[in-house]
């Protein structure tokens, strides 16, 4: 897999210089009238402005990434999380409130890839690789270098998936490493797997 002249880091919009720990609040107090009850919540809403000032204080330590990683660089795609390696959901516009239930994005090491799916004795030409929270598409791009019949992302955060969307066509566009059957990325309402054997990873 190959690929440059890909949009870079810097050309993106400019994110927030720390996560919008605030943009939490109101998410969290709903989850926990939902989980707990009212009871329960109000007892515990004490020490809510403690673990937001906790919270607050990490993240004015945290800074965007000024350094590619290796596989970014070699591959000339951007899959990167945006601060300290992370790219948080408080700092998407993610058009559900069941966001604050999902995991911020970081992509997947590629030695821990490998590892992951070296130790599977199936025949990968007869499975569909399907990433439920693919993010900015690293493993779809690593999955597409292995003989799957199809690789498939589902990521809920469009700018997220928009990005994923730039590095495969880019890597579509060099003719690098593809899987037979392309690699789709189609929107998580009303999504069907393909028939035949399924691989899935979640993040």
């Amino acid at each position: 897999m190959g690929l440059s002249g890909l949009p870079g880091r810097g050309e993106a919009a400019r994110l927030p210089p720390m996560p919008r720990v605030l943009r939490t609040l109101v998410p969290r107090i709903r989850r926990s009238l939902a989980e707990r009850g009212l009871l329960t919540s109000l007892r515990r809403s004490v020490l809510l402005p403690i673990h937001l000032m906790q919270e607050y204080r990490v993240a004015r330590t945290l800074h965007p990434d000024g350094q590619r990683s290796r596989f970014d660089r070699t591959h000339g795609v951007d899959t990167d999380g945006d601060i300290a390696s992370w790219t948080y959901l408080s700092d998407l516009n993610i058009n559900s409130r069941n966001w604050i239930e999902g995991r911020d994005y970081t992509p997947i090491e590629p030695e821990r890839f490998s590892a992951c799916l070296s130790g599977l004795d199936i025949p990968f030409e007869d499975f569909t690789f399907i990433d439920f929270g693919s993010g900015k598409g690293r493993a779809l791009l690593m999955a597409s270098d292995l003989p799957f019949r199809h690789v498939i992302g589902l990521e809920f955060s469009r700018e997220l998936h928009e990005i994923a969307q730039r590095n495969i066509r880019g890597v579509q566009a060099c003719g690098a490493g593809i899987a037979p059957g392309g690699v789709a990325l189609p929107g998580l309402r009303g999504f069907r797997a393909p028939g035949g054997a399924v691989r899935a990873v979640l993040q």
